[in-house]
């Protein structure tokens, strides 16, 4: 019986690229785009020639960052002026070593607006803090930190690219307790809004952005370390791509056998290549890394939710059944999230009935674990180890348990907060509600677009009320307050929540933009696939003629040298001298060693 009913859902999926990837040129750098070839020369030697002491300087100048922030602020004034030079030294050199078409795929991407303005609104935190010369440091340290957001952009070794990230993690996270343990010397505060009893100043949304930051590199360094394992079990020079990633579909398989995405789709992609004249044409094609899962539409969470589905609609007619068994799943949504709504705007008010708040939490987690147990098992297993949904979930969590603690866990405000939370955590677990599912419950992924306005508007609504309103009376209770060796820490509800409901907002407004830009049906809206592409970097062609033969004329000269010495090494070796126990015998003369002795 279950087997006959399962029928409907009889399809076997796997992830594929929605589109063409894009064609790239990688060998393009900024620096070869805008010099001529006998500028590029001349620039590529005086960097061979140079390139230890630009080096030097330019950890130096990462050195005098750190000095200039947590050291005094009489040193701090001094250094900052020469840190931008030993920065400045540097900073071309990496800039110019970019590539150009991979530079325009990163620059398209979420990750990278996102990381680069919480780098400038930290910058910015930062000079509020200083007022003085010290703020000569920010240009170049916000530069260097998008610099790390562009890695795909940047074809250097691989495990230098993981060690800058693990070090500027690292950095990140010192200079977050610096400025929470109160070590910047002779430090401004500014108070952003200060209303009632909560108020907002530069150094707690100096510290948020700081964490934001840290995950960034963190990210960037576990993917790196992905990539590398990834080259070498494929013993390919592939290259992974961290921060540009392709958007997915559910592709059905014909036959069970799995399609070649890349035949069907056929052909070569967009050519990106600003500049043909000035670099020679090596167009590579981007690749979407295939993922090994085989997704059967009938594994689900909760397989008899719709075995009970399908036991309505046999006991009416087909079209009455469901239409039955749709309107009670709907109706039972509409009612939960109406109720919510409701709640949400009387949460002060003394007559708010008990039964109107019992009703929307209990009707709204019925919805949510009917469409969570519908979901497929294999999507979802993909989905609690995505970065995005993970980094979703947790700062969605982080806002709700603040926005229980401000009305003091009143019974009636946390019912409500969790209703919301259901709405948003159900959009997040969309994706696994396969194509064949959503046919049989008439779902378009659009609708949830009501349940993310309505989110955003109710963040809009709170942080009125924090700033501006007051109606309420939140309040604002100290999370922490130690002295971590001798120095104060203090963490406030406020600045933390509102740091965490800027990013749930900017990641809503970026789910509602992707449903309603798909460009397929079953395209999903926050699972994302991995690119790499096939390229082995030739150095040789970036190098001016005269320093490639000058290096092969030294090469030789090495070959030469170390083959003398090892041929005089060999001849000139002394064996041991066997020890001979004197037994009253004649010794006999070594002839071996002797004639080797007279040959040489």
């Amino acid at each position: 019986m279950s087997d006959e009913c399962l029928e409907g859902l009889a399809c076997t999926y796997e992830f594929a690229p929605s589109g063409v990837l894009p064609t790239v040129d990688p060998s393009l750098t900024i620096k070869q785009w805008l010099l001529s070839a006998s500028a590029f020369n001349r620039y590529n030697a005086f960097l061979h020639k140079y390139n230890r002491p630009i080096t030097v300087i330019g950890h130096t100048g990462s050195i005098l960052s750190a000095a200039v922030i947590v050291g005094p602020a009489s040193f701090g004034r001094v250094a900052a002026i020469v840190q931008p030079f030993c920065s400045f030294i540097g900073a071309p050199s990496i800039i110019l070593s970019l590539r150009v078409n991979l530079l325009r795929l990163v620059l398209s991407t979420f990750d990278f607006w996102y990381g680069s303005i919480t780098d400038t609104v930290c910058c910015v935190c930062y000079a509020i803090l200083f007022q003085d010369v010290r703020i000569a440091i920010m240009p170049l340290t916000w530069l260097g930190y998008v610099f790390s957001m562009c890695v795909d952009a940047n074809l250097r070794d691989a495990n230098e690219t993981m060690g800058n990230a693990i070090a500027n993690a690292g950095c990140m996270m010192f200079l977050g307790l610096a400025c929470a343990l109160q070590i910047i010397d002779d430090a401004h505060q500014l108070v952003l809004f200060s209303s009632w009893k909560r108020s907002l100043s530069t150094k707690e949304v100096l510290l948020n952005g700081l964490g934001i930051l840290l995950i960034w590199m963190v990210r960037t360094a576990v993917r790196k370390r992905q990539c590398i394992e990834r080259r070498k079990q494929t013993q390919q020079c592939t290259n992974q791509m961290i921060s540009y990633r392709c958007k997915l579909i559910l592709l059905v398989r014909e036959g069970g056998i799995q399609s070649s995405v890349n035949a069907v789709r056929g052909g070569r992609g967009k050519v990106l290549s600003p500049v043909t004249s000035k670099a020679s044409p090596k167009q590579v094609q981007l690749k979407h890394i295939p993922i090994p899962v085989t997704i059967k539409a009938t594994r689900l969470i909760c397989r008899r939710l719709f075995l009970g589905f399908e036991f309505i609609r046999t006991r009416f007619s087909r079209t009455w059944g469901r239409v039955l068994c749709l309107s009670i799943l709907y109706g039972v949504g509409l009612v939960g999230i109406t109720t919510t709504v409701l709640v949400t705007l009387r949460l002060r008010d003394p007559e708010l009935p008990n039964w109107l708040v019992i009703t929307s939490i209990s009707t709204t987690i019925a919805f949510f674990f009917v469409i969570a147990g519908l979901c497929q098992t294999n999507i979802l297993l993909r989905l609690s180890s995505s970065f995005d949904a993970v980094f979703l979930s947790l700062q969605l969590q982080l806002a709700i348990i603040c926005v229980c603690d401000l009305f003091n866990w009143d019974w009636r405000a946390t019912c409500a907060v969790l209703s919301s939370y259901f709405w948003l955590q159900l959009v997040l677990v969309l994706d696994a509600l396969t194509p064949v599912m959503r046919h049989q419950l008439a779902f378009d992924l659009r609708y949830a677009t009501i349940v993310l306005v309505l989110a955003a508007l109710g963040q809009v609504a709170l942080t009125l009320e924090l700033m501006v309103w007051d109606n309420w009376e939140l309040q604002d209770r100290v999370l922490v307050d130690r002295e971590v060796f001798g120095r104060p820490m203090v963490f406030r509800v406020v600045p933390f929540l509102f740091s965490r409901m800027l990013t749930v907002f900017l990641w809503c407004m970026r789910l509602v933009w992707r449903m309603w830009t798909r460009d397929h049906p079953s395209e999903l809206i926050l699972l994302l696939g991995n690119v790499e592409y096939v390229y082995k970097s030739n150095r040789g062609q970036q190098r001016p003629y005269q320093w490639r033969r000058q290096t092969t004329v030294t090469r030789r000269r090495w070959k030469v040298w170390t083959k003398v010495t090892q041929t005089t090494l060999r001849a000139t070796r002394i064996e041991p001298t066997p020890v001979v126990v004197d037994t009253g015998e004649e010794r006999t003369p070594n002839t071996k060693q002797s004639s080797k002795s007279m040959r040489w």
